[in-house]
């Protein structure tokens, strides 16, 4: 996470009654407030623009009119999110984000009943320094009811306030998260497959790494990686992942592919999402 909201140590405040000693407020800051974050399981991604869909029909994936508000073709995500050393070598998963949220909910279901599962789009607008209520407990109830339980419910009703407000200056993110608490365990993995639709490469993704990516892709998913490429600053995505070492360009403003919805920056590779 880079917003320092996120990033950095939250401070809880409690509602005391006269008489608590220092004790309570040492366990406010010790213990209450990294359980706010220990509780919480983010997924997170940007969207295409809603200038992506410019006719009733899913548009063309690599439809030039369009081409410049799909979430695959924005240079500072990659600089950000994909890319070592300064070059895009990292990779972006395409996932289509209703067939995703049906497959986190089915392995929820089974794994994790009692789960607090939230979506949403980020909502960007800057912090103020007064306290506020998502921060806010009271102290006794948390000693009545247990940390864990008192967390649940307070992520029950502060879970948007908490987890979906980001800077206005990330706002160009158009990020989308799914939310994830009371569970178990440390990480989440669950299987994605039906709903990856497309694997795009940055243009300058290790050519030692190819044909291995292909051969995942085609074995696991049944799709053929795709690659973006830059040519005097405008981007030009390939249909198919072009072999080592072949560099002519082809063209591809008449090709079809799966249509797409939601696009997820990642360096890497999986069978599973885990977060």
């Amino acid at each position: 996470m880079n917003d320092p909201w996120e990033a950095k140590h939250w401070l809880a405040e409690a509602v005391l009654n006269p008489g608590d000693d220092q004790a309570a407020h040492e366990f406010m800051i010790q213990t209450a407030s990294p359980a706010l974050k220990g509780e919480s399981k983010l997924l997170c991604f940007t969207r295409d623009a809603p200038e992506a869909a410019i006719n009733p029909d899913v548009p063309n994936d690599f439809d030039f009119g369009t081409i410049w508000y799909r979430g695959f073709c924005r240079p500072r995500m990659w600089a950000q999110y994909a890319s070592t050393k300064g070059v895009n070598d990292g990779i972006c998963l395409v996932f289509d984000s209703a067939l995703l949220e049906t497959a986190l909910a089915k392995h929820l279901s089974g794994s994790a009943p009692a789960a607090i599962f939230r979506k949403g789009d980020i909502s960007y607008r800057n912090r103020v320094r007064y306290p506020s209520p998502e921060f806010t407990f009271d102290y006794h109830r948390i000693k009545s009811l247990g940390l864990k339980t008192a967390i649940s419910e307070h992520l029950e009703v502060h879970w948007r306030s908490l987890f979906f407000t980001k800077a206005t200056d990330w706002r160009d993110e158009r990020e989308f998260r799914f939310f994830v608490a009371n569970v178990s365990t440390d990480y989440i993995t669950f299987p994605f497959k039906n709903a990856l639709k497309a694997l795009v490469v940055g243009p300058d993704f290790a050519e030692h790494q190819v044909a291995h990516l292909i051969e995942l892709c085609e074995r696991s998913f049944g799709i053929r990686p795709s690659q973006l490429f830059w040519q005097n600053g405008y981007p030009q995505p390939y249909p198919q992942i072009l072999p080592p070492g072949f560099k002519s360009h082809v063209d591809v403003s008449r090709l079809r592919i799966n249509p797409l919805s939601d696009d997820a920056m990642k360096g890497g590779y999986t069978h599973d999402v885990e977060f």
